[in-house]
Formats: C-alpha cells, sequence, structure tokens
C-alpha cells in the first residue's frame, strides 16, 4: 500500500522590492502591492522600477513618506489600481500622484476591508519614535538619537511633498491581512523594533503566522528586539524588511537573521526569521512531510 510521503499547499506568492514594498499574488488571481517605491536610479534607488511589478489590483499604503509612495503615480498609470491609504492624507497623495479620487479608498484604523482573496484589518501604528524634529526647526535637547546637534531635516522639492512628509510621521497605519484559507498575515512598519508601548500592546493579541517587520538596526541589540517580536506576536516566520542598510554593505543579513533565529532558539521560540532575496519570488505554503 502506497502512502504518501509529504503534502504541500501553497497559499501566496510574494517578492520583496526595497524599503517596504512587496508584491503579493493571491491564488484567486489578485495581486496587492505595499508601499510603491521602485526606481533604477535617482532618490530611493533600489536596482528596479514599476516596469519590475507583473501585477497590482491593490496599491496599500502605510505612510505618505517619499520611500513609500515615490511611484505610486506610475504603478497607477500602468495598472490603474485601487489605492488605500490614510483618510487624512489621501487627496493630498491623489493630487501628488494624480490618482484619480474614485480610485482612493481612504481608511481609518479599525477598517475592515475585503477583496475576496484577501481582507485587510487596519491598524493604528508609530512612527520611529526617535524624531523629536520641532515644526519650527528648533533643536530639540531630547533628540539625541535620530537628529544629531547641527544636523538638517530632509528636504523637499514642493510644499505639497513637505506637507505629505510631515503627515507621514503622523499617521502610520499597519494591517493584518487574512487570506480565505485562514493564512494571517501582520504587517508593522516605521517602528524598528515594534519599541511603542501602545503598539506591543496591541500586537500581543495578534497572532499571525507570518509578521513582515520593521528591522531593528544593527547597531542596537537587534536580535533580542526581534526575538522579542516573534515572541509577543506567536508568528511563526518573520520577514525584515527596510533593510537597505543591509544592502548598502554595513552589516550581513545572513549574520542579522542567525543571531536572531539563535536567541529564538535559546527562548525556546517556534518562530525564526529570514530575510527576502530582492525581486526574488517565494512561494508560501503549508506541509507535512514524512519523518
Amino acid at each position: 500500500m502506497e502512502f504518501e510521503k509529504n503534502l504541500t499547499v501553497p497559499y501566496l506568492k510574494l517578492r520583496y522590492f526595497a524599503f517596504n514594498c512587496f508584491e503579493i499574488k493571491f491564488p484567486g488571481g489578485k495581486t496587492l502591492v505595499i508601499d510603491p517605491c521602485l526606481n533604477k536610479e535617482g532618490r530611493f534607488s533600489c536596482g528596479y522600477d514599476v516596469n519590475d511589478l507583473e501585477g497590482c489590483d491593490v496599491v496599500y499604503v502605510n505612510h505618505s513618506h517619499g520611500d513609500h509612495v515615490d511611484s505610486l503615480g506610475k504603478v497607477y498609470d500602468r495598472f490603474h489600481p485601487l489605492v488605500m491609504a490614510n483618510a487624512v492624507t489621501a487627496y493630498d497623495l491623489c493630487v501628488q500622484y494624480d490618482v484619480p479620487f474614485i480610485q482612493m479608498l481612504p481608511y481609518v484604523s479599525g477598517d475592515t476591508f475585503d477583496f475576496g482573496d484577501f481582507k485587510l484589518d487596519i491598524l493604528h501604528a508609530r512612527h520611529a519614535l526617535n524624531n523629536l524634529r520641532r515644526p519650527s526647526g528648533k533643536e530639540d535637547p531630547f533628540d539625541n538619537v535620530f537628529f544629531k546637534p547641527g544636523m538638517k531635516g530632509p528636504t523637499y522639492a514642493t510644499e505639497l511633498e513637505e506637507k505629505l512628509g510631515n503627515m507621514g510621521t503622523l499617521y502610520n497605519n499597519n494591517f493584518v491581512l487574512s487570506t480565505p484559507q485562514n493564512i494571517q498575515i501582520g504587517f508593522f512598519a516605521g517602528n524598528p523594533g515594534l519599541t511603542a508601548p501602545e503598539d506591543r500592546n496591541m500586537w500581543k493579541n495578534i497572532h499571525p503566522d507570518i509578521i513582515f517587520a520593521h528591522r531593528a538596526k544593527y547597531t542596537v541589540d537587534y536580535a533580542n528586539m526581534m526575538a522579542d517580536v516573534l515572541e509577543l506576536t506567536g508568528a511563526r516566520i518573520m520577514v525584515p524588511m527596510h533593510i537597505e542598510d543591509a544592502y548598502s554593505g554595513q552589516y550581513d543579513p545572513a549574520e542579522y537573521t542567525a543571531n536572531i533565529n539563535k536567541v529564538c532558539a535559546e527562548r525556546g521560540l517556534v518562530g525564526r526569521a529570514m530575510f527576502l532575496e530582492r525581486g526574488q519570488w517565494y512561494q508560501f505554503t503549508s506541509g507535512v512531510n514524512k519523518l
């Protein structure tokens, strides 16, 4: 009598490009693009552009900083997707990137959007907690992490771009993605290492299978910080994102995840971290293997 030796059930494909930009394909045919910022050269260059995307039915904008939205207009021109953005920034994003107002789906924290192939539950989030730059430009004595004395903030080409940049710090929204196969993916960005207490208190009650996590910088105790996220959420797979410092050669990505996974093993956690190679498709599956 013959028995199956293994079983693999695919539930989505995805690939990572740069910053927080992902392309996710679902079995039902829809494609979600998160935080479109794809430029082969110039500002926010990453070696890819919107022509490398294979599809886009829905765009999700986490917040309105340039490294999350710089290619929004080009993505819309190519695919004409629905665009999701925080309700406060939605109008200005339409104007800045020439997206028709009717194609914008403004959201607020607590909203749920069901697209059939996937559902998004919108969560409140904080941006990085180490940026105390004042609107007046006055140096803040407590801002000793992000902006050093005499250091200038970002520059903007237009007043609207500056407005969107400032609102990107104010309005930052994460999500939990659910599929009809009962797979849950958590996404948190803007707050490296999930250090905001209110965010941590929220995520400890959410238990996604996979979590896309804004990486803690390699200059801090990142291994314990990222292991904390896996322990807090109970996720089985962590995908660190916003990893430009790794691609610029500031640290070894394999060593980074190995150190996280070592801490996870020491704590007896099931979850593990894995960096994704830029532009490479990955199939996420559930399965059983005969031992």
